[in-house]
């Protein structure tokens, strides 16, 4: 994908992204339940939030290809609404590639936003190496827990947003 195909890259589109979120959110009848369903996701992704840190550290530092770098990353909807749900505001803009270095939250320490402010890509792809520890550490309950709990996290996010369009007025 080329950095010209990601979405509400200027100044302009992301204040109109902000502007329908506010309100189509005053818009939702009963609010309170996207907000409680959010928080739920928030806390499903701080249960996976010690795997894959532990599975990052054993495995980036050492990568000749690291996804961060290679693949172009974005906010899609499922992203935007999970976050306005959760905190009631959008990030300050969209995320970036800088070129030939990736994303422009990629620090010499990994990513610095906490995970349940990055898109949720960059939580639920497991590159090769990672499934691989997975694989073969499979007689830890914490691995196979990974993979129900991502994948019980991808169900959660589209119900978010489907609850979202049943709610809007």
């Amino acid at each position: 994908m080329t950095v010209s195909t990601v979405p509400w890259q200027t100044e302009e589109e992301w204040s109109q992204v902000e502007v329908f979120f506010r309100g189509s959110m005053r818009a939702v009848v009963d609010s309170r339940g996207l907000t409680t369903a959010a928080q739920i996701i928030a806390s499903r992704i701080a249960d996976v939030d010690a795997e894959l840190d532990r599975l990052c550290r054993l495995h980036c530092p050492s990568c000749d290809d690291i996804c961060c770098v290679r693949a172009t990353v974005w906010y899609d909807f499922r992203d935007l609404l999970f976050l306005y749900c959760l905190q009631e505001k959008l990030p300050s803009a969209q995320i970036l590639s800088k070129t030939g270095k990736g994303c422009n939250h990629l620090g010499a320490q990994g990513c610095a936003l906490p995970r349940v402010e990055r898109p949720f890509v960059c939580t639920w792809y497991l590159c090769p190496a990672q499934r691989a520890t997975i694989r073969w550490n499979g007689g830890e309950r914490v691995s196979v827990d990974l993979i129900s709990l991502l994948k019980k996290i991808q169900r959660q996010r589209r119900d978010l947003e489907n609850r979202f369009f049943e709610r809007v007025v």
